[in-house]
């Protein structure tokens, strides 16, 4: 059975050709997924969930946004006391993406073009950080940060 089943996963990205390949995938493995393709979008969504007490497992975000960061949407949620786990998608892996990661203490995240198998491993280790080894017949293109 799938880790995915009956998990509520946001999704916060702007790019639609990610959005078609994840969805469907989620979706496939017994998700139920929300979406949003800007952080107002989320954070109007995720405190709208919040509202009416829908459990949230996992958001999904894109780093970089057209009018936010996914990392300005988990800190205005923190504000509102909404606290939730966020796996981070990024085409970005520059020095400075890299030490905002590190400064903000998140050692998972996803590079941009990831496998399924990679997205799976990555929301695996992400809801359950002390379980599961990598599997191990296929290369990791997730990133866990190195000091």
């Amino acid at each position: 059975m799938s880790i995915l089943v009956n998990k509520h996963i946001i999704i916060s990205e702007d790019e639609s050709a990610t959005l078609r390949s994840l969805v469907p995938f989620l979706q496939k493995h017994g998700c139920k997924v929300s979406q949003a393709s800007t952080g107002k979008e989320v954070l109007n969504l995720i405190t709208a969930c919040h509202k009416k007490k829908e459990h949230i497992d996992l958001v999904l975000s894109d780093v970089y946004m057209p009018d936010r960061t996914g990392w300005s949407v988990m800190d205005e949620l923190k504000e509102k006391g909404i606290v939730l786990p966020f796996l981070f998608m990024t085409g970005d892996v520059s020095r400075k993406t890299k030490a905002e990661f590190e400064k903000r203490g998140i050692t998972m995240y996803l590079q941009k073009a990831f496998t399924h198998h990679e997205l799976i491993d990555a929301i695996e280790k992400t809801l359950h950080p002390n379980k599961t080894p990598p599997h191990p017949h296929h290369e990791n293109n997730h990133n866990a940060l190195k000091p």
